[in-house]
């Protein structure tokens, strides 16, 4: 009892000194009832594959599976559960991006590894593992990562997607941002200076509001809050000391959410609109708030 008391001091002691996290992949918020799941933000994302930590999603989309007539079919000719497990095991990358959008160091601890097959993809190997906090405790069912690899033995890289979701009324409903990630830095010749990025944000959320069936009043109360630059390990090329992409967050707020005075700090919801260096904006739309939707 005392060690688990401990544990859970010190995960708030960490939450708490991540800057990152507690101003922007700390900004997310679950609501009573339903919150919009991966289905909802990319439909089009396999639901077999795909899956969220934090406010990143996860995808292996059949693009980046097989290789055609390379595919392996025969399970004679796969590789050995311990040497898939050994190669599936997550690359820095992969554990700074957990780490960041959980906020304190995670562990990945070892779950399964099976065979499935995805047609002319050939045998795959889903290897999943669950993530607990490395000072230890835990907090209700934990986040589950999966890697893949195909049937050579070759780690398949995900396909990365941030977001955001922002709850407006139960008649209003969400507002929600992705964003999927380019796979390598941008040129410094090519990155846009801090003020072009807030006038592309502010436009890819005003043109929601031009969308039909939107809710178009919740919206167009945004009003501009805040902005920085996200750093986010590359995934695409592992290496032990991963490239990174910079990843604009810009904040927006309902003025008419109002902030509780009895708190020091700001604990007021935001909706992040995410920019590349390059100024390619997030996908911004509507979801109904699902009980009145149905």
């Amino acid at each position: 009892m005392r060690r688990t008391l401990i544990a859970a001091i010190l995960i708030a002691l960490l939450t708490r000194t991540d800057a990152i996290a507690n101003d922007v992949f700390g900004n997310g918020h679950v609501f009573p009832g339903p919150n919009p799941e991966t289905a909802d933000l990319l439909p089009d994302a396999d639901p077999d594959t795909s899956f969220g930590i934090g406010q990143m999603i996860f995808e292996y989309p059949i693009h980046r599976l097989g290789k055609g007539d390379q595919a392996v079919n025969e399970l004679s000719l796969l590789q050995s559960v311990s040497d898939t497990v050994k190669k599936a095991t997550p690359s820095p990358a992969i554990t700074a991006i957990v780490d960041q959008q959980l906020s304190i160091p995670h562990e990945f601890h070892f779950v399964s590894a099976t065979v499935s097959s995805r047609g002319d993809e050939g045998l795959m190997w889903d290897v999943v593992y669950e993530l607990f906090p490395k000072v230890g405790g835990f907090s209700g069912v934990p986040y589950r990562y999966r890697a893949v690899l195909d049937g050579r033995g070759d780690l398949v890289s995900p396909q990365l997607t941030l977001f955001d979701a922002f709850f407006h009324s139960n008649k209003e409903g969400w507002t929600c941002c992705t964003l999927r990630l380019p796979t390598s830095p941008t040129a410094k010749d090519a990155a846009l200076g801090a003020e072009k990025i807030r006038e592309i944000a502010t436009e890819r959320l005003a043109d929601m509001t031009k969308a039909p069936n939107a809710a178009d009043t919740a919206r167009s109360r945004m009003k501009y809050d805040s902005q920085k630059i996200i750093r986010i390990p590359c995934v695409a090329n592992p290496t032990e000391v991963p490239e990174h992409v910079n990843i604009w967050a810009v904040s927006f707020r309902d003025p008419a959410q109002k902030r509780d005075p009895a708190l020091k700090e700001d604990t007021g919801q935001r909706l992040t609109v995410w920019v590349t260096e390059s100024g390619r904006a997030a996908d911004v739309r509507h979801l109904d708030h699902y009980w009145d939707a149905k």
